[in-house]
Parts: structure tokens; sequence; C-alpha cells
């Protein structure tokens, strides 16, 4: 589960996903397939976020992963 949000959104969508966050371990998903990360920015302007994220959910996606077959 990949989350992340700019320190300075608009929306204050920073808090949400810290939040969004807590709630997951809290609930039990293992924080190994769990990304969080704050980095500095606001809501637009965040593309070059883009490829970080996609390559982190492919290799997680990929055949013979094992948190796929665990948790997928």
């Amino acid at each position: 589960i990949w989350i992340d949000c700019g320190t300075a959104d608009e929306q204050f969508f920073d808090i949400g996903a810290q939040a969004f966050r807590e709630t997951l371990v809290e609930a039990g998903v293992p924080e190994d397939v769990i990304h969080f990360e704050l980095f500095p920015g606001g809501h637009a302007g965040i593309d070059h976020r883009y490829p970080l994220s996609l390559g982190w959910l492919a290799h997680r996606l990929a055949p013979g992963d094992d948190a796929v077959r665990q948790y997928g």
C-alpha cells in the first residue's frame, strides 16, 4: 500500500494520510507492506512522484513476490 503526500498539501491530505497509515497499522496490516512518505510539496506538481510509486507497486505485484502471495 503506497501512501504519500506533500507536507504543504492545500487540502491537508497529509494529515489524512498519516491517519490512514495509523488506522491500517492498528487494523493489523503489516508495516512491511505499507510505504508511507511525506515529502516537501503541495497537492499539485507531483508528476515526478509517479515513477516512484509505480515502480514500488510493480515490484510488489511481480510474480513470485512473497507479499503478494501472503497478503494479495
